[in-house]
């Protein structure tokens, strides 16, 4: 196990992150149900949209512009959730974990989001924020998995849970 150290805090890296790169990963059961979940946002908007548009076109065109106006943005919403999936791979499979310093933390709907600063294995200074399962005290430490190329795509582990990895 390979521990950092943040201010005062101390924490060690897993040692399912710290084997040699890229990680073996498999998609988990929360990352099965929000694929089928983002499928279905996109495919049954659109097909409803498409249904009403070519039916109520002619008839009560009102009815079916109400309907596109509710439908395209649930079918986006279900695309952009989609289109985590393979960022959240690439960090996962790619990642380079290292602890950051929590800068802030606050209530969101659906549990807790932090702001934390790190520093990547060159030095540089970067800044992220994603979601945490429960509240975090400013300067806290926070292990972060950073692209190499593209520090600017970094989230807190363990919040990546459409992946997981598999020990080789």
């Amino acid at each position: 196990m390979k521990t950092d150290q943040v201010s005062s805090y101390s924490r060690t890296i897993p040692d399912e992150l710290a084997g040699s790169l890229p990680r073996t990963t498999r998609i988990s059961g929360i990352g099965i149900a929000m694929a089928v979940t983002a499928l279905v946002l996109v495919v049954v908007p659109l097909a409803v949209a498409l249904f009403v548009g070519i039916t109520a076109w002619q008839t009560d065109t009102g009815f079916a512009c109400v309907v596109l106006l509710f439908s395209l943005p649930i079918a986006f919403l279900g695309a952009w959730m989609l289109k985590q999936f393979p960022k959240q791979r690439r960090l996962m499979a790619e990642g380079i974990p290292v602890v950051g310093s929590i800068t802030e933390c606050g209530y969101i709907r659906y549990g807790f989001y932090v702001n934390y600063d790190f520093r990547t294995e060159d030095g540089r200074s970067w800044h992220g924020s994603g979601r945490s399962n429960n509240r975090r005290n400013i300067g806290d430490g926070v292990l972060v998995l950073y692209l190499p190329q593209n520090p600017g795509q970094n989230q807190p582990w363990p919040s990546l849970d459409l992946y997981r990895v598999v020990q080789r």
